[in-house]
């Protein structure tokens, strides 16, 4: 519908769709759930970059990886002494789960997972943060089975939250999990936009593969703003509020050459982050409630929130990389190195373009409610 003018016999598709329709019944095989495709972006995408020889992880490392760092730091902060290997580690986090009473249950549920929080600041095409979602997936479907067999009344208001309407079925159930650790638990940068936008698909394809029914996937989870491209290697991890509100012109005219923020200067830090994490909310929240009344396409959905979001990252982006120059130019006494054809290198101040060639990942911005609470 979209490319009127291009037409694909449906015997070229069949063959594929109805192999997948097949693995789809095979946990071991779905390759929804496996990991294969966002295995196979990965690669693709690394041919795309001319064959840099960048390190793609499996599936099976990317869980292996999982497990020796989420079921460690779980046993770690419920107090446990650690565990010598890892078939020992994950058999011991699993037979705690299984075997777990109601404090238990209410110290993970309430304490220790809520506070999780997974970043991957190299995160490629998703493989780690989709072993991450399916580890805690499965933590919390233990945690979950545990409670529809107990009387304790917190856990019981807690398991009610998840289900929004009685009659819902597991895999609803399974969806709701998955969704709420999309929103809440996982996050990644990666310098290549196209492989932060496949990492982002591999992580929603979890959810295609958990419905029973295409009507459970509506409204998938918006993770444009948690799992993000940029450098994660250049850019402030924490920002200096008090510097950001009171740049000195004259005091950086030498190095910006020019006025380049008076258009900010009316614009504190703490009032455009905090534009940005109310207009951050409300764009969840009414994109929740446009794709329920199903009024509005969903593209359309994207393009009408969004625009507030990304107009308050612009400003805030801009000056923060104006920062960074001044701390790079006055601070570290970095300079640009110019190369010649003839003659020596010449070495020249910054300038703020070379800052922005670099696409600086403010994470003191960007993921400011994670990184203030730790």
């Amino acid at each position: 519908a979209l490319c009127p003018d291009v037409t694909i016999a449906d015997q070229a598709l069949e063959a594929v769709l109805g192999w997948l329709s097949e693995q789809a019944s095979s946990g071991a095989l779905n390759p929804w759930a496996s990991g294969s495709i966002g295995y196979g972006f990965a690669h693709y995408w690394q041919q795309e970059q001319g064959g840099l020889d960048r390190v793609v992880g499996t599936p099976k490392l990317a869980r292996e990886v999982c497990t020796l760092t989420l079921d460690k730091l779980i046993l770690e902060r419920l107090g446990l002494s650690k565990a010598r290997t890892k078939t020992e580690e994950t058999q011991g986090l699993n037979d705690l789960l299984f075997n777990a009473d109601s404090r238990l249950c209410r110290r993970l549920i309430q304490e220790i997972l809520p506070a999780l929080r997974i970043v991957d600041p190299a995160c490629g095409c998703g493989s780690l943060l989709t072993a991450y979602l399916q580890r805690l997936t499965e933590i919390f479907s233990i945690l979950t089975g545990y409670i529809q067999q107990t009387h304790d009344a917190q856990l019981k208001i807690w398991h009610s939250g998840l289900i929004e309407q009685p009659e819902s079925t597991e895999p609803s159930l399974l969806l709701t999990l998955q969704k709420r650790i999309l929103q809440n638990n996982l996050y990644g940068v990666e310098a290549n936009t196209n492989i932060a936008e496949a990492a982002r698909f591999q992580l929603l394809q979890h959810l295609v593969g958990t419905a029973g029914q295409v009507e459970e996937l509506e409204p998938l989870p918006n993770i444009e703003f948690s799992v993000m491209s940029g450098n994660a290697l250049v850019g402030f991890i924490r920002v200096d509020e008090e510097r950001y509100d009171q740049v000195n012109r004259a005091r950086m005219g030498s190095v910006l050459q020019g006025n380049l923020l008076q258009p900010l200067a009316a614009d504190s830090y703490k009032t455009i982050l905090s534009e940005k994490n109310v207009a951050l909310e409300h764009y969840q929240a009414r994109s929740q409630v446009l794709a329920t009344t199903h009024s509005v396409p969903e593209y359309a959905r994207a393009a009408l929130l969004r625009e507030q979001i990304l107009a308050l990252d612009e400003k805030a982006q801009h000056k923060l990389n104006t920062l960074l120059l001044s701390h790079m130019s006055q601070q570290l006494g970095i300079r640009y190195r110019e190369s010649q054809l003839t003659q020596k290198p010449q070495r020249r101040p910054l300038e703020l373009q070379d800052v922005e060639r670099c696409e600086p990942f403010h994470w003191g911005y960007h993921f400011s409610q994670v990184i203030r609470s730790g």
